[in-house]
């Protein structure tokens, strides 16, 4: 799958290498899909029961750079874009609720990215088509969950994702696209209970209005 991609955008550089490539300033607004999920969490010395449960995440704005390259039939471009992002958590202690206690605590985890998305497809008129793959370089994370003996977090440096783009040009120095951008990661993977993954099943997928603009 990596090296079809590779072989995709070294062919459109290759077909636009002789256009003129535009250099400008890029704004995105994703809005952020996701069902909830919740995953059961039990330990038998001490014992242990608990439910976490993703329930939100919050919408993004991202900002940078863009380049991009056109013919007549084909186009490609490429973003640099720093962008936050934040998930929403809860965490319930069964044996607190049984006694009646106060047994659910709400955390969250926030992480800035500097996101590389890539797109190459085709143009038919003013309007284009394509898909890439994008890169997430994690910049730095806050986790607010509480101190957890049997709950411990770590970053991943490298997350990555497939973007779908249908954009219009409305001149050369205008673009807007619409994307649906899809991660290969789960939601809560920087997440371990007793030293293993949490494997939530739910992943943090995007639809993005973005505008490009263009010296």
């Amino acid at each position: 799958m990596k090296n079809t991609l590779v072989l995709v955008v070294l062919v459109c550089l290759i077909q636009t290498a002789q256009a003129q490539i535009q250099i400008g300033i890029r704004g995105s607004f994703s809005q952020i899909t996701a069902a909830e999920t919740s995953k059961e969490l039990t330990n038998v010395e001490p014992l242990e029961m608990l439910n976490l449960n993703y329930t939100s995440s919050s919408n993004q704005v991202s900002y940078g750079l863009m380049v991009h390259d056109e013919n007549e039939k084909v186009f490609f471009s490429s973003e640099l874009l720093y962008k936050k992002s934040k998930h929403n958590f809860e965490l319930e202690d069964v044996m607190e609720s049984l006694k009646r206690n106060e047994a659910v605590s709400e955390f969250s985890y926030q992480h800035t990215d500097l996101s590389i998305p890539l797109a190459a497809g085709l143009k038919v008129s003013n309007f284009k088509i394509g898909g890439g793959p994008i890169f997430n370089f994690r910049l730095n994370s806050e986790n607010s969950l509480a101190q957890t003996e049997s709950i411990s977090s770590t970053d991943p440096k490298l997350n990555m994702g497939f973007q779908f783009l249908v954009g219009y040009i409305v001149n050369k120095h205008f673009h807007i696209d619409l994307k649906r951008e899809v991660s290969f990661n789960r939601i809560g993977n920087n997440y371990k209970y007793l030293g293993q993954p949490l494997k939530l099943q739910s992943s943090a997928n995007a639809f993005s209005l973005s505008i490009g603009i263009f010296l």
